[in-house]
């Protein structure tokens, strides 16, 4: 099971491996990121890419551990929270630079996330 931990500072992220029985980190990498401001983070549970909300770049970044970053793509303003859906197949990006909630379809091809159809605006209160 893979952890990880963003390193906004050096724009990059730390990830970890989890011992499930011991609850043990160990390093698996660090991977720097073209973005800025790396501030939200999301590993699949497979541990096959880990996925940075750059809120300095308005952008996400893709990687792989052990590999490095694969690709960027733009988000909205001020991305700072990342998730997956639970089938795993759709990220969800929140942006609170403009209210918006940007969505994509992860493939394990190139180009890796491809914008949906589907973006949200949120309404403030």
């Amino acid at each position: 099971m893979a952890r990880a931990e963003t390193d906004s500072a050096a724009s990059g992220v730390d990830v970890y491996n989890m011992n499930p029985s011991t609850g043990t980190l160990a390093l698996n990498c660090s991977c720097s990121t073209e973005g800025n401001g790396a501030q939200g983070i999301a590993v699949d549970p497979f541990g096959k890419f880990t996925l940075i909300a750059n809120t300095g770049s308005n952008d996400v970044s893709i990687g792989v551990p052990d590999v490095g970053e694969l690709a960027t793509i733009a988000a909205g303003m001020s991305p700072v929270a990342i998730t997956f859906d639970p089938t795993y197949q759709v990220v969800y990006v929140a942006n609170s630079g403009d209210n918006t909630v940007s969505s994509y379809v992860l493939s394990i091809a190139s180009p890796y996330l491809t914008p949906s159809v589907r973006n949200w605006r949120i309404r403030s209160p």
